[in-house]
């Protein structure tokens, strides 16, 4: 510009002289150009003559033709549309028409018919076409071939007329047409010549006006060129001068514009980020109010997973629920035959059932195509939902404002698959994104508030709930303190929006709330309803109003105090309506303060059992003051502060909010905000617990997230292993955070200066120094920005592997909550976990020093850690539930390492449901030993998961192999059978172990758990009192947690047994220990008033320092509010210690304290504990009265069963012999080792009570022995061992202690016998022999080291794995005792962590009170029609196995009478016609079983067998009586077949004394077994022949004739062969010597060890053995009777 300007100025003074000369030219040019005019003017003059003459003949030739114009022109105005119209309406014109339409056509040149005609006279301008036709120019050939038309006699518009008027003037216009252009065409030649002249006329002309132009334009081109110089000096100045202006505003415009850049990028994405939320705000809106209402009690994965959902649906616009969140449906294939025998046809089976499946899962289904067979399988929801990557994501998010100058700006359109969507919601939708802002959550984080996210959307719900619903105030589940920091957060917060800022109120309504005038109207209608599910009191409001009710500021009025009500129930006082017992207000006074002092951030924190907490609530009403009820478990709310809970309020004429408190009301301040927390979780059950109105309130879960869990455990580790690490990661983050804000800040300080500015932007002086700023700043703190973050990504990698340690143990902490399921006393505070998490890390603390590889040092650690947390869990846990835990937390880890999908999980955990599969057509390839169920199961899970294809297929050509292998012990790590299957991981093999055994599932979880969990892994352990006493302080109560009988309906299996030893002796042994002896006091509940007086002791005891012990709390009466006070100040002194000393030392917290503890605020009245002081409760597991909440929170739990660990057990029998021995002579004078003599007897106390542990397979009831018991076995045996040397006397003497407790003789035999084994090694007198898996074998391992090496701990190391048959029991003991334990486990695994589906499955009751009559009845009925009527017998007969055949007959008799009239009523019943007594449920109840009820058993001996088999074998049992009347001397008999058998033992006893006339008691049987193979054809001469007799737990040696031990791993029943009682009489002298011992065999009718004992013995039968009774008494052999076993 510049360069231009300087050249026009430079020629200013040449174009000035060129000018001069330019005028002169152009004057000589003017001068010429008037010469040239003047002549053109002459010119014209002369053509102007000739043409004026010519001009007057042709208008002599124009008057001519003017009248035939004009008389065309009338003829066009008589023709109008109308005429027209109706040429055009005529369907077939006349001819006359036609022939004139066809003229018309012609001077138109369209076709000449009337189709065309008719269109031509539609157009729309066809009247002005007529009106301009050019009547000058018609071609030659239309005018000739219109001329005959004008001549032709009936083109005359007369004769036209008569056919039609419209036509008639087409006519005549063309007629005056017609002429017309006959006289034009005849003055053509004049006009022709005229024109020539007029041409040149006007040429002359027109040259002349060209010539005066340019003389004009001469003359204005010197006159502008005059002008032109005039103004050429100051043009060429003027130029000068803007030519630098412009310079200078380009230049500065340019630089502007370059630094303005970033912000035409911040500017642009945040205005389309802007347009994105305006068309996502409906269902941004939608979803965040779902989130609000529902997401408040669940956990972050349920959070996830539900929002998840809920945007998919409005992603898609399906909100139909097709299936239940976590529910998988895959159909099967329809072609589900079976296996075939050649394995080529199999293959192609298989496959083709593949192809099949894999494409119906794919394709949907039609309604043409059958319904296909579904598989119905379930999620596992991970133990561990770490959000942490939302943290890290956003300290790593790089914003629009962290904006880099090299990258290339797009902006992408909008998805079209969102545009589509039926409501759109934002990208990456967050909670916080909507409620919250990035300049406030920055504020939080660096406040050190909770980063994770659960912590942030806890605190936006509760800021919404509070602020902005309208029926429910937000109620804080807090058990982790987190409720009073974030309440105190979001008290301060000044992103709150209001009902005003978002609605608009009616004249005759305030935010939702009825006037005044309309209280009448509303009153008597519905307000909307609460949260509940029904309409409650609270949700309709009754207006009772009375002439002397008033709006109340300050009131005086009374109330009552509400009584407390136990947690575990819902009856509680706070759901009755108002009356006037629960609204009475005559005993204490209350009343609003008018000059309140005002709290610290206007917030008041008071607990819920505080007795001001009523006058402080409505001060806090009336003054507009927050408020935050903590504790709200210990006492609810005054029922008169309903209305406030639903936020019901009234607005007066004044417009101002009314809250009605029972009859009175107060004027609501609009600052008024309530928030209520209880500091236990919801589903925790304790004594002084009340319930919670959830139905009311906005619930929301405070608890410690996964996230937040890991971040504690984190810390804590790294306060000893990087004790600097906290510090840098804070920083760290702070810094990212802080450096995000200046970015943020510079950008908004430029945005705000730009909307501000008062003129151009480019007119603005200081913008371009505040962009130079501005991007200095943003330079800086980028730089900064990028070294923080990778400072934090090397710390971060530095600490990896701790992190992995860390989620294993917050595994372990979670699944620790989930079992909370199975007994509320599992409970576990996390501040209690972090202790003792704490407690093992600084243990492990290596100083300054190297700690080693990260790698090793963090598995080390979390080894340590899982061991000490395990050790404590396993003490306040039952066994069953403890190996429960151990299996859950090795799955988990399984996971984590990849070894397990969660798919595999669910299918182990859940299995799946099988619908629509023909199991019978399944069945023919299915190998014989495996059950069908089982065999569809594989079919179902060879389809679901692609590493079982095959199995089926293996299963039937390795049948053999694969029996084996489920049979023999458990080995995850060995390969299963076959080649097709080799590639299965470790946990396929055990979800197949699972599907294909599933009642060894207790023995795979252990294996599972070894392999997993290592030397992590404990055995279950009975407690130890020391361990105890160790975790124990004057603050931390313990309670004992006594295991429930079996007679205990309502309990769980896994929490039933017996106690190992007492707590109080344990107790009280204790306290002697330590020097506490003579300072324990106990106290038994159960006695009526006794609560005052344990709150007494309890008083007393923390004064003086003295031990407590409080028995059968379960028992206790209702308590006193005292004694919970009481208790809870002494849990809480603890933590108020803590703080008092913080408050005293100024001492900076690392971070808020977990545990919400009542604060008090005078330090003279808090409660001093002597340090001596300990709190000891026992109480039953699940009955009677639950321990109060504080205990169950904080205290020490301790479960008192009896456990299977014998190691354990021998160790503290051992510990306890050697100190009731410690002081006798004998045992200090013995030469050989003091452990030979206590090693027996620890060893038979052990051996008692882990053969107690298998139930009734060792014992035929239930006996419970204790340490006292042993302690009376050692004294008993010191005392005969000093006096006698008869080592039976010993035994004798030393069994009675144990013995004694036997009811049944059975049971005392079992008992005697191993005393019998083990004290006559303690005696000295014999050496135990080492016999492999023998109790005597046992012994000689544990003293297998001299006595100068011997060690407890070394003697018990060297027991290898353990069995039944270790400890004298059948190795069945261990089958029977796993597949119970194996049933409860399923069950449990899935109350833990199952599908909600099936946990509803396994805890809903079956009923047994209805019968079905189509499934049992009628064959039962059927069964007995085909009985054998008996026939009638006598009983005078001569011998008495007759008479008894008589009673058998007529027992029978009755028995069937007994079942067809039960049956009868029965099925009355089932029809509904008849009720029955109520002992008939108990039928009822067997029946479904598939059980004899024991009614029907009232006169004979259970045989064991199902309903089913019983009813089946009773026609047989009747033939073969009826039979024996008909012949009663039969070759052998069956036990089985009689009602009463041990009656026909003493039958043939009698009859044989009959028949020899010898004394009764001196005839005795002689038992002789007949070879194997030999089968008597006729009856005995006496006695008689047994047949159908099975031999239990051994085996019998048909070539000695002797028992023998059944070594083999069958250990099924040995049938007998016949065996012949042979009766003699014992009182004459034996005529040979036995060689061998014999052993009482009992006998029963059923092997089934509930039907043993005393009551149900039929006799005892001498077998022949080498071995002592004793042994075989151990093993428990018996025979059994069945009609199955008879020999053939």
């Amino acid at each position: 510009m510049n360069k231009k300007n300087s050249t026009s100025d430079k020629s200013a003074t040449d174009e000035i002289k060129d000018l001069v000369a330019r005028v002169e030219d152009q004057k000589e040019q003017y001068i010429a150009a008037l010469d040239r005019c003047k002549d053109q003017e002459q010119k014209i003059e002369a053509l102007q003559g000739p043409l004026e003459q010519l001009r007057k003949e042709a208008q002599t030739d124009f008057d001519r033709v003017n009248p035939n114009y004009q008389a065309a022109l009338t003829a066009l105005n008589v023709i109008n549309r109308n005429d027209l119209e109706e040429v055009k309406s005529f369907r077939e014109p006349p001819e006359l028409v036609k022939f004139v339409v066809k003229a018309l056509c012609l001077l138109f040149k369209v076709p000449q018919d009337w189709e065309n005609a008719k269109l031509l006279l539609i157009r729309d301008n066809f009247m002005d076409e007529m009106m301009f036709f050019d009547k000058d120019h018609i071609p030659d050939d239309i005018f000739e071939e219109l001329k005959t038309f004008v001549f032709n006699p009936l083109f005359d518009p007369d004769l036209v007329k008569q056919v039609s008027l419209s036509a008639t003037n087409v006519c005549i216009w063309v007629h005056a047409v017609y002429k017309y252009a006959h006289i034009h065409r005849n003055m053509q030649p004049r006009l022709r010549n005229l024109l020539e002249h007029e041409d040149k006329f006007t040429q002359a002309q027109a040259k002349l006006g060209q010539l005066r132009v340019e003389a004009n334009r001469i003359k204005s081109a010197l006159e502008r060129v005059i002008t032109s110089h005039k103004a050429a000096v100051k043009r060429a100045k003027t130029i000068e001068r803007h030519m630098q202006a412009i310079e200078r505003k380009i230049a500065r415009a340019v630089n502007l514009m370059e630094h303005m850049s970033m912000q035409h990028y911040l500017w642009k994405s945040e205005l389309r980020k802007a347009r994105r939320n305006v068309l996502t705000s409906p269902g941004d809106a939608l979803i965040t109010a779902a989130c609000v209402c529902y997401h408040g009690p669940l956990e972050d994965k349920w959070r996830a997973e539900l929002l998840h959902d809920w945007q998919d649906r409005s992603k898609h616009g399906n909100y139909k629920m097709t299936k239940k969140l976590g529910e998988d449906v895959f159909p099967l294939s329809s072609n589900l035959e079976g296996l075939f025998d050649g394995h080529k046809e199999f293959d192609t089976t298989s496959s083709m059932s593949r192809t099949v499946t894999e494409s119906s899962v794919g394709s949907e289904s039609t309604l043409d195509m059958p319904s296909l067979p579904e598989i119905k399988t379930y999620k596992y929801p991970p133990a561990v939902y770490d959000t942490s990557k939302y943290y890290k994501s956003e300290l790593k998010k790089q914003e629009s404002f962290e904006y880099d100058q090299t990258q290339t700006i797009e902006f992408e359109d909008s998805d079209d698959e969102d545009e589509q969507s039926t409501l759109m919601n934002r990208n990456n939708f967050t909670l916080q994104e909507i409620l919250s802002d990035f300049d406030e959550l920055s504020n939080w984080r660096l406040s050190n508030l909770p980063t994770d996210l659960h912590s942030i959307q806890n605190a936006l719900l509760m800021r919404v709930s509070c602020h902005n619903r309208k029926h429910c105030w937000p109620m804080l589940i807090d058990p982790d303190n987190q409720a009073e920091l974030w309440v105190k957060t979001v008290q301060n917060s000044k992103n709150v929006f209001t009902e005003k800022d978002v609605q608009e109120s009616t004249p005759d309504e305030l935010d939702g709330i009825p006037l005044e005038s309309n209280r009448s109207k509303s009153s008597s209608g519905q307000l909307p309803p609460s949260r509940g599910t029904t309409l409650t009191y609270s949700d309709v409001y009754t207006d009772d109003r009375t002439a002397s009710t008033n709006t109340l500021t300050t009131t005086d009025y009374t109330k009552s105090t509400m009584g407390r009500h136990s947690r575990n129930t819902w009856n509680s006082e706070e759901l009755r309506p108002v009356t006037s017992v629960t609204n009475s207000w005559e005993n204490f006074s209350l009343h609003t303060e008018q000059n309140l002092d005002r709290p610290a951030s206007n917030l008041w924190i008071i607990e819920a059992d505080d007795p001001s907490l009523d006058s402080k609530l409505i001060n806090a009403i009336v003054h507009g003051i927050t408020i935050l009820i903590t504790h709200i478990e210990r006492k609810s709310l005054d029922p008169v502060f309903r209305g406030l809970l639903l936020k019901h309020f009234f607005v007066d004429k004044e417009g101002n909010k009314i809250i009605k408190v029972g009859t009175y009301e107060f004027r609501y301040h609009p600052d008024f905000k309530l928030y209520l927390s209880t500091s236990v979780p919801l589903f925790l059950k304790g004594d002084g617990l009340h319930s919670i109105p959830i139905h009311r309130m906005c619930v929301i879960n405070m608890a410690l997230s996964d996230e937040a869990i890991m971040n504690h455990l984190l810390s804590e580790t790294m306060k000893v292993e990087k004790k600097e690490f906290e510090g840098q990661k804070r920083s760290n983050e702070n810094d990212i955070i802080l450096h995000r804000q200046r970015l943020a800040k510079e950008h908004e300080l430029i945005r705000e200066k730009t909307l501000n500015l008062d003129g151009p932007l480019l007119e603005d002086q200081t913008m371009l120094n505040s962009l130079l700023a501005c991007h200095e700043e943003i330079h800086k703190n980028k730089q900064i920005l990028e070294e923080t973050r990778f400072m934090g990504d090397h710390l971060e990698e530095k600490f990896a592997h701790y992190r992995i340690m860390i989620t294993h143990i917050t595994v372990l902490y979670n699944m620790i909550k989930k079992m909370c399921v199975l007994h509320p006393y599992y409970y576990l505070p996390f501040s209690t976990f972090v202790e003792i998490f704490s407690c093992v890390m600084t243990s492990r603390d290596r100083g300054k020093g190297s700690v080693g590889a990260p790698q090793a040092r963090a598995q080390e650690l979390a080894d340590a850690s899982s061991a000490a947390i395990f050790k404590y869990v396993s003490m306040m846990m039952f066994e069953q539930h403890y190996q429960l835990l151990q299996l859950l937390v090795s799955m988990e880890r399984l996971r984590m390492s990849g070894k397990a999908t969660t798919k595999e999980l669910s299918l182990f955990i859940n299995n799946f449901d099988k619908q629509g599969i023909d199991e019978l057509s399944l069945m023919d390839s299915k190998p014989v030993w495996m059950a069908g169920q089982i065999w569809i199961d594989c079919l179902v899970l060879e389809q679901l998961h692609h590493c079982y294809h095959g199995l089926r297929k293996s299963l039937v050509q390795n049948s053999i192999q694969w029996q084996e292998y489920f049979q023999h012990p458990i080995a995850i790590m060995n390969p299963v059978p076959g080649m097709t299957m080799q590639e299965l991981s470790v946990f396929q093999k055990c979800i197949l172990w699972k599907i294909c055994a599933p009642q060894r599932l207790c023995e795979l979880a252990s294996a599972m758990t070894l392999y997993e969990m290592g030397s992590v892994r404990s055995l279950p352990d009975n407690y130890n009192i020391r361990d105890v006493y160790a975790y124990t302080n004057n603050t931390t109560p313990v309670v004992f947690m006594m295991p429930n009988t079996e007679h205990d309906k309502g309990s769980s299996s896994a929490t039933k047994g017996y106690s190992y030893v007492s707590p109080t002796h344990e107790v009280k042994r204790l306290a002697k220990e330590i020097g506490m002896e003579g300072k324990v006091r106990v106290m038994n509940f159960g006695v009526p008033g006794q609560m005052c007086e344990v709150r007494h002791a309890l008083e007393d005891c923390i004064q003086n320092g003295y031990w407590l012990l409080l028995q059968n709390y379960h028992l206790a009466e209702e308590p006193e509010q005292e004694f919970y006070i009481l208790l809870k100040d002494i849990v809480y002194s603890k933590w108020i210690k803590q703080e008092r000393k913080r408050q005293k030392t100024d001492i900076s917290d690392d971070g808020n304290s977990l545990v919400t503890f009542s604060k008090t605020g005078d330090e003279d009245n808090e409660l001093h504990i002597h340090n001596t002081f300990r709190l000891w409760i026992t109480t039953q597991a699940d009955s009677g009265r639950l321990i109060p909440g504080v205990l169950v929170q904080y205290g020490i739990k301790v479960t008192c069963e009896k456990t299977g660990n014998f190691k354990s057990t021998i160790q503290k029998s051992y510990r306890s012999v050697a100190f009731l021995l410690q002081n006798w002579k004998h045992i200090n004078d013995s030469v050989s080792g003091k452990q030979d003599k206590i090693m027996p007897l620890a060893l038979l106390h052990s051996l008692l009570l882990q053969q107690s542990f298998y139930g009734r397979n060792a014992f035929i009831n239930d006996h419970h022995w204790t340490l006292s018991d042993l302690a009376m076995a050692v004294d008993v045996f010191k005392k005969v061992v000093s006096k006698s040397t008869s080592t039976e006397k010993i035994m004798e003497m030393v069994a009675r202690a144990y013995s004694d407790h036997c009811t049944d003789s059975t049971d005392a035999k079992v008992v005697q016998s191993l005393v019998s084994i083990l004290v006559q090694y303690a005696t000295g007198k014999q050496v135990p022999e080492k016999k492999s898996n023998d109790i005597v074998g046992l012994l000689n391992t544990l003293l297998t080291e001299s006595p100068e090496n011997f060690t407890l701990k070394k003697a018990v190391d060297s027991l290898e794995e353990l069995t039944a048959k270790n400890y004298g029991l059948p190795e069945t003991a261990d089958k029977d005792v796993m597949y119970t334990h194996s049933r409860v486990l399923i069950k449990d695994m899935i109350q833990v962590i199952g599908a909600p589906e099936l946990l509803l499955r396994v805890n809903t009751a079956i009923s047994y009170r209805e019968v079905s009559v189509d499934s049992i009845l009628p064959s039962l009925i059927t069964t007995l029609q085909k009985c054998t009527v008996l026939p009638e017998t006598n009983k005078n007969q001569m011998y008495p196995i007759d008479v008894f055949v008589h009673y058998e007959v007529e027992g029978y008799k009755t028995l069937i009478q007994t079942v067809q009239s039960d049956l009868s009523l029965l099925q009355r019943r089932s029809k509904g016609e008849i009720l029955t007594p109520p002992h008939y449920d108990d039928v009822i109840h067997s029946m479904n079983r598939d059980r004899v009820p024991q009614l029907w058993l009232a006169q004979t001996f259970p045989s064991g067998s199902s309903l089913t088999k019983w009813i089946k074998e009773l026609p047989v049992k009747i033939q073969i009586i009826s039979s024996l009347v008909n012949d009663p001397s039969p070759v052998a008999y069956n036990l089985s077949m009689f009602l009463r058998p041990d009656r026909f033992i003493e039958a043939i006893k009698q009859t044989f004394a009959r028949k020899h006339f010898v004394d009764i008691n001196s005839v005795e049987f002689e038992l002789q077994v007949m070879p194997t193979g030999i089968k008597p054809s006729v009856p005995p001469k006496d006695g008689v022949y047994i047949t159908g007799l099975r031999l239990h737990n051994a085996l019998w040696d048909s070539t000695r004739a002797i028992l023998m031990e059944n070594d083999s791993e069958n250990q099924q029943p040995h049938i007998m062969p016949y065996i012949w009682l042979k009766p003699v009489d014992v009182s004459s002298p034996s005529k040979f010597t036995r060689k061998y011992g014999l052993y009482d065999c009992p006998v029963y009718c059923s092997d089934d060890p509930r039907s043993h004992g005393d009551k149900y013995l039929v006799t005892n039968l001498p077998l022949p053995t080498f071995d002592p009774p004793c042994f075989w008494c151990q093993h428990r052999v018996f025979l059994s009777s069945s009609l199955s076993s008879n020999q053939k």
